[in-house]
């Protein structure tokens, strides 16, 4: 792509199909003259990013980092295309890149099809539980390369880039030498072959504390209460969220153990406490879901919001899930409305209000390999979070634990618990793992958390 500058001080992108035509500014209109691709060649440098794409601006010198504007990763140009250098920084959180919604080729999807899960595996799944395989984009030769080459010269850069940021911490608003163009016009529009691309900046790039989601489906006796005491007692340290599961939702009637817990809990500062809801893939009759909902107000008058268990991942089904989310809210004034597909869904369950929270990773394996899609880059990562389980050291869930942050996932829940149900008690290393999401958080700037 080519960074272009109108009259009007707006600055954006175009294809390098566009080059020796004209094209319309998408802020003001004027027709403008894109540049031969044999000048773009003798006065820009390039920059080349790990994503695919080459852009070519005239702002950009050797030795300078920029960022990519389609996929936000740190670049550094050379003089030629093979000289350049993706650099990558200690996490992506660390550098949200410029949030916008890129477009291919006329006909082509802005992003890789969307995974989904059939609706047949609503009947083999456990109701309290999300198990699907793992969506994994494993990193490129490439990259993998050069993460290992870059070494000091990546801390150095990050340090240039970030200015005084902590490393791990999410968010932020770096302001990097000789950054890509943002359009002055703020839209994120785009022509429609996709030729033209404005930047459009994420929602909110504030630091965010790391959270923990606790699926706590164990009963509050015994051993289970002891559990409970634990998880109550730990919010003083690290934030909490946690759901609460009688009976696959709640029940037919109140339950007076779970009320104890639930009141108790309710009086803590830092803990969450949200009632589970199976909605079987978008399967289940919307009534029948906001009866458990209603139930759950009624049963439970602290609890504080919804976990809405076995979302759907199809954007055709979202209208059901922005429906749901609102019968939470109005029947839990402010609910924490929490979704699990288990895997990455349709961003329009983000855009439309649907969930406050999704997990998009529930699994024994691949969390190492697992990326977050382009488009997270417009939400906070305090919308996404991941459950992995079937951990079995206190080593491999710190590792989890650290790669949620640099994967700009914001919550979490690391266990060695297994199939069917990983969830029936805390772990025998949650003290570390409340330790370790405390230090994270403890790094982070304090204002605006």
């Amino acid at each position: 792509m080519i960074s272009m500058t109108c009259t009007c001080k707006s600055e954006f992108w175009v294809r390098d199909r566009l080059s020796g035509t004209a094209t319309p500014c998408p802020s003001c209109g004027v027709a403008l003259e894109v540049p031969s691709i044999e000048a773009v060649r003798t006065s820009m440098s390039p920059a080349a990013c790990s994503c695919g794409e080459v852009f070519w601006s005239s702002a950009w010198q050797p030795g300078k980092l920029s960022r990519c504007p389609v996929c936000g990763d740190v670049v550094g140009p050379g003089r030629t295309e093979e000289e350049t250098t993706v650099i990558i920084p200690p996490g992506p959180a660390d550098v949200p890149g410029p949030a916008l919604r890129t477009q291919g080729e006329p006909g082509q999807p802005a992003y890789p099809p969307t995974p989904t899960a059939p609706r047949a595996d609503a009947a083999r799944r456990s109701p309290a539980t999300t198990e699907v395989e793992p969506t994994v984009d494993r990193p490129s030769a490439r990259r993998r390369a050069i993460a290992v080459a870059a070494g000091a010269a990546l801390l150095l850069a990050a340090g240039l880039f970030l200015g005084s940021r902590l490393p791990g911490s999410p968010g932020g608003d770096p302001d990097p030498p000789s950054a890509p163009p943002a359009s002055s016009g703020g839209g994120g529009d785009t022509s429609p072959g996709g030729d033209v691309v404005t930047p459009r900046p994420p929602t909110d790039r504030g630091p965010s504390a790391l959270k923990i989601l606790v699926p706590a489906y164990f009963y509050p006796g015994g051993s289970g209460l002891d559990d409970w005491k634990r998880l109550i007692a730990s919010a003083a340290r690290a934030p909490i969220v946690a759901v609460v599961n009688p009976a696959s939702g709640p029940g037919d009637a109140p339950n007076q153990d779970y009320a104890n817990v639930i009141r108790g809990g309710a009086a803590i500062p830092g803990l969450t406490m949200i009632g589970y809801v199976n909605t079987e893939f978008g399967a289940r009759p919307r009534p029948a879901i906001e009866a458990d909902i209603d139930r759950w107000a009624r049963f439970y008058p602290e609890i504080r919001g919804i976990f809405l268990d076995a979302q759907s991942v199809d954007a055709e089904d979202v209208g059901l899930y922005v429906e749901l989310h609102d019968s939470a809210r109005n029947a839990i004034g402010d609910a924490l409305v929490v979704t699990n597909p288990g895997i990455i869904c349709a961003e329009d369950y983000f855009e439309r209000g649907a969930t406050d929270l999704a997990v998009v990773f529930e699994n024994s394996r691949g969390f190492d390999e697992f990326d977050m899609p382009l488009w997270r880059l417009r939400y906070r990562p305090e919308r996404f979070a991941a459950l992995p389980h079937g951990v079995a050291s206190a080593d491999a869930m710190e590792a989890a634990v650290r790669q949620a942050g640099a994967k700009g996932i914001g919550s979490i829940f690391v266990t060695d618990g297994t199939m069917p149900n990983p969830w029936g008690g805390l772990p025998p290393y949650w003290d570390e793992m409340v330790r370790v999401v405390g230090e994270m958080n403890s790094a982070l700037p304090t204002e605006g958390l």
